[in-house]
């Protein structure tokens, strides 16, 4: 009698861990099914500190009418429109304030090129110029939150340090479904 329960618990285990694996996959093939379509940029920010500098550099959205779109077969990204960045930059206890542009019509972009899901994360790669050059990386990237409407991306800015360069911090983009 006891090897009998010994049994039925061994095939209750293995059928749960089973489903559990399956949801996995499922939740992965739902996410890469989920994000495709056309997205508009909504809100953006970003904070990222330098240990070795001690530079803090704060980024919010001013303005923007950029437009990411996931394909599937082959998985690409195209991008268009501009994103303009208001930041302030701490060295040293002196601030500046400045603005830079994203401009997705040049291919510029957080998230460019191919893209692929993996542990329910959105994985790119992040170079200059070429994606094999020398420095370039797969990007990891967070999916917070995807709804039939609305799209929410965090990178851990750590992603961006090396060897001589260690940086922390988050990027959030938010986007909502065109």
């Amino acid at each position: 009698m006891k090897n009998l329960r010994i049994f039925q618990l061994s095939i209750l285990l293995l059928i749960f861990g089973c489903s559990s694996d399956d949801d996995s996959n499922n939740n992965t093939q739902n996410i890469a099914e989920d994000i495709i379509g056309i997205w508009e940029l909504t809100d953006y920010s970003s904070n990222s500190t330098t240990t070795e500098t001690g530079r803090i550099v704060i980024e919010s959205l001013s303005s923007s009418d950029y437009i990411i779109e996931f394909t599937n077969n082959p998985n690409d990204i195209i991008i268009s429109g501009t994103l303009v960045v208001d930041v302030a930059e701490t060295n040293n206890g002196n601030t500046s304030n400045f603005t830079y542009n994203v401009n997705g019509d040049f291919d510029e972009g957080f998230h460019t090129d191919e893209w692929r899901i993996e542990n329910d994360n959105l994985i790119t790669r992040s170079f200059e110029v070429d994606p094999n050059e020398e420095g370039a990386f797969d990007l990891i990237t967070e999916i917070v939150e995807l709804t039939s409407n609305s799209l929410i991306l965090r990178i851990d800015n750590a992603q961006y340090s090396s060897e001589n360069s260690t940086r922390t911090g988050i990027r959030t983009l938010t986007y909502t479904k065109q």
